[in-house]
């Protein structure tokens, strides 16, 4: 991103310029791609119906990439190429992840 907030030009296509303007919804920490291992142990939850969001909804659309927060307590999915910024549809990564 340039001074004036503008994307350059020649931005490249992974957009990783994005990761300089977008935090997590929650904690507002910096967000990082989720490790391939990690949107696959995601995915088989989801098939078995034990994925479940924030606010304790089973989560059935399906993802292909994901971001998480800096300290790994939230996963935000990416669907079609869009990242789901949404707080209710955060999936927590762990059982003590705070829901508020």
């Amino acid at each position: 991103m340039t001074q004036d907030g503008n994307v350059p030009a020649d931005a490249s296509d992974d957009q990783e310029w994005l990761f300089e303007l977008v935090r997590c919804p929650i904690t507002h920490e910096d967000l990082m791609h989720a490790a391939t291992e990690m949107i696959e142990q995601l995915q088989c939850k989801q098939r078995d119906s034990k994925l479940l969001n924030r606010i304790g909804i089973t989560v059935e659309e399906p993802f292909e990439a994901g971001f998480v927060n800096g300290s790994q307590t939230w996963f935000h999915a990416v669907r079609n190429g869009i990242p789901t910024l949404v707080p209710s549809e955060a999936i927590p990564l762990n059982e003590s992840a705070p829901t508020t």
